[in-house]
């Protein structure tokens, strides 16, 4: 079987044709977008549930994998797909499943990091919506519970939550908030 035209990452296995990896991710985050609005979080959190001592709780877990699968969707335009992921998994104004919640809640100095990198990935698919309300929420919610997790020490993270934020302020035309972030990180 010849596989001309087939790029390394796609191939033919047998005589059937094996999408790229790339393109696996995007049907699967499709695939979670259009069935979260009929899932609620009980339900999903008994499905990620990972059952080890160092593993995150199963919120924050299932927190990750959700946004995750918004970034994809929203690397490759499916922002309709990826803001549904959104909004199950809710943000401050709007309740969602209620994983945002329980993650802001529920977070730990362990974890904190790992909420945080959500919450700028949920912030990134707002902003490109042009949701600048609650991408600033999840930026600024992120870097709250950052500098609270690191203290007053110069850290990376925290510097990338400011440069996050202040690119949405930039979109939402508050120059000097945007400038004072930038020059903080």
């Amino acid at each position: 079987v010849a596989t001309v035209g087939v790029t390394t990452e796609s191939a033919l296995c047998g005589d059937r044709w094996v999408p790229a990896v790339a393109m696996r991710q995007v049907m699967a985050a499709r695939h979670v977008a259009a069935t979260t609005p009929h899932i609620d979080l009980t339900d999903a959190t008994l499905a990620i549930a990972m059952p080890s001592n160092d593993a995150p709780s199963p919120c924050v877990a299932l927190m990750c994998r959700m946004c995750q699968l918004a970034e994809v969707l929203c690397k490759y335009s499916e922002l309709r797909a990826a803001l549904s992921i959104c909004e199950w998994v809710g943000c401050e104004a709007r309740r969602g499943s209620g994983l945002w919640h329980t993650c802001v809640e529920e977070s730990e100095p362990t974890t904190a990091t790992r909420v945080c990198k959500c919450f700028r990935q949920l912030g990134r698919v707002y902003k490109e919506c042009s949701m600048y309300v609650d991408a600033s929420v999840m930026h600024a919610t992120s870097l709250e519970m950052l500098r609270r997790a690191h203290g007053g020490k110069d850290n990376s993270h925290v510097a990338v939550s400011l440069c996050s934020l202040a690119q949405v302020y930039g979109a939402q035309g508050r120059i000097d908030d945007s400038a004072s972030l930038h020059e903080e990180s």
